[in-house]
């Protein structure tokens, strides 16, 4: 990885530490950050016509985990996305992806594989 991009990533992910039990972002509010789980455990799960949660995805780390669809088109999401144990995570806004993306090769692609992951799962509904 270039030196810029290590650079970039320091500079534009933001470290958070959060407690089991808490949120990353909740359904009804959009989600306001791509995050990448360094450490713990994730649950993506949404609340079902019945009332009932239903997970959908599960995340150990280390990996990238977020509503992916509803942060690129800052939607109003119905997702939860839930610490099931004491995690660290690195955050980055929607700005700063686009700010990223302007002198990170390596981002730009990421970007567009992301968009062409979006597509492929909205198509395959």
């Amino acid at each position: 990885m270039p030196e810029s991009d290590k650079g970039n990533i320091r500079r534009f992910f933001k470290p958070k530490t959060l407690s089991k039990g808490s949120f990353v972002s909740k359904a009804g509010g959009i989600p306001l950050y791509h995050n990448f789980l360094v450490s713990g455990y994730l649950r993506k799960y949404h609340v079902n016509d019945s009332g009932e949660e239903v997970t959908t995805d599960l995340n150990n780390g280390p990996r990238f985990f977020t509503s992916y669809f509803l942060f690129l088109n800052q939607t109003v999401s119905n997702e939860n996305l839930e610490c099931l144990t004491d995690c660290e995570i690195l955050q980055i806004s929607m700005p700063d992806v686009a700010n990223s993306a302007k002198t990170s090769v390596n981002q730009q692609t990421y970007n567009l594989k992301l968009f062409e992951q979006i597509i492929e799962e909205k198509r395959s509904k």
